[in-house]
């Protein structure tokens, strides 16, 4: 939680004030920040980390190590960027189920390599079948390439799988069933993501369809 990485990030710079050019400190550092959503110098933290441990300690540069890397560059925006620090990742681990997700759905949500994302993301399916979030990417990235009717299913699976209802798998399903012309079911998706959270782009697409059942009624 941030109570505890805001704790690490004091404890790590009083160790940085004794130790300097470690590996262990700039990284944690970078996780910290990254928990706290500071994703600017949590970047800063691990490529520092990263040049320290490409001097001293190259061994440190593993697949997780790029992972984090990816995710935090992805939350910038840095797309491209991330996709880099994301197939470092898989040239060490090709079987990281997590990071064959991560890539497979950056591409699906920006529209972009669907027919790869969709083959890494069906890698990831095989490796963690029962995933939610994996389940999610596989309904998304069919919904991006015009596959409403495959997608439905593992989206309402991914659904049944959570304890706790999730929105963005709900805006996903909304979208599934409106263009299914499921629109009752998508006006009552797209509600309930709004009650958990709420979104700008998720409250249009609702207001815009209900407004259109109004009209008809």
């Amino acid at each position: 939680n941030e109570g505890e990485a805001r704790e690490a990030l004091e404890v790590l710079q009083q160790a940085r004030e004794h130790f300097s050019d470690q590996f262990i400190l700039e990284f944690y550092s970078g996780l910290a920040m990254s928990a706290l959503r500071r994703y600017e110098p949590s970047l800063g933290f691990l490529r520092q980390a990263e040049s320290i441990a490409e001097k001293q300690e190259p061994e440190r540069l593993t697949g997780f190590f790029y992972f984090r890397v990816g995710s935090v560059l992805e939350r910038l925006g840095k797309f491209k960027e991330a996709e880099v620090e994301f197939l470092k990742c898989l040239d060490r681990a090709p079987d990281d189920a997590t990071t064959l997700n991560y890539l497979g759905y950056m591409w699906a949500e920006q529209g972009v390599k669907l027919d790869q994302a969709h083959e890494w993301i069906m890698k990831a399916h095989e490796l963690e079948p029962e995933s939610e979030a994996i389940l999610d990417s596989m309904g998304w990235v069919l919904y991006q390439k015009g596959k409403p009717a495959e997608a439905l299913p593992f989206l309402e699976k991914a659904k049944e799988k959570l304890t706790e209802p999730d929105p963005t798998i709900l805006d996903h399903l909304a979208d599934v069933y409106e263009a299914l012309g499921e629109t009752g079911k998508a006006e009552e998706a797209w509600k309930q993501s709004l009650e958990i959270e709420f979104n700008e782009r998720v409250f249009k697409k609702w207001r815009i369809l209900k407004d259109q059942g109004e009209t008809k009624s």
